[in-house]
């Protein structure tokens, strides 16, 4: 699956975050979207992935550009030691040009999207991180992703 320039993937929509597989490759071309709705860390609903941020898991390479953008849930301000998973890909390459948060009706300065970039969610900062898997465990997608923000 290719989102060209102009185009969003959305793992989720507001205030239903939802665990989004692709069977195959992704790719997300520079000046496309990859749209996140995020209420609470990894772990804090019933099943982990999906249900308390939107996260995409990519059963092939994934080679990610353009926009990270993050819709931050009006209840929920990360807390030392939260974690969202943004994306799961077996293998892959490439980083976000930018991550844009948006709390509530305010959109906030773009960000960057680069390895270990500072990203600010209400106040709190945590660190973007690709991670490199050579596999992953589809039976557990919340156990791990290769594209995360850590505070």
């Amino acid at each position: 699956m290719t989102i060209v320039s102009g185009g969003t993937l959305a793992g989720g929509l507001v205030d239903t975050p939802d665990l989004f597989t692709i069977d195959g490759d992704l790719t997300l071309q520079e000046g496309a979207t990859y749209h996140a709705y995020v209420k609470g860390p990894v772990g804090a609903g019933s099943d982990g992935a999906g249900s308390q941020h939107g996260q995409v898991l990519v059963t092939g390479s994934g080679v990610v550009g353009g926009t990270l953008k993050l819709v931050i849930a009006a209840g929920y301000t990360p807390a030392t030691g939260d974690e969202i998973f943004v994306m799961l890909r077996n293998g892959g390459s490439g980083a976000f040009d930018k991550v844009v948060v948006v709390e509530g009706s305010t959109t906030m300065p773009d960000q960057p999207g680069a390895q270990g970039s500072a990203i600010t969610i209400k106040g709190k900062t945590g660190t973007l991180r690709y991670n490199s898997h050579s596999s992953i465990n589809l039976s557990s997608p919340a156990t791990a992703a290769d594209i995360s923000i850590k505070f």
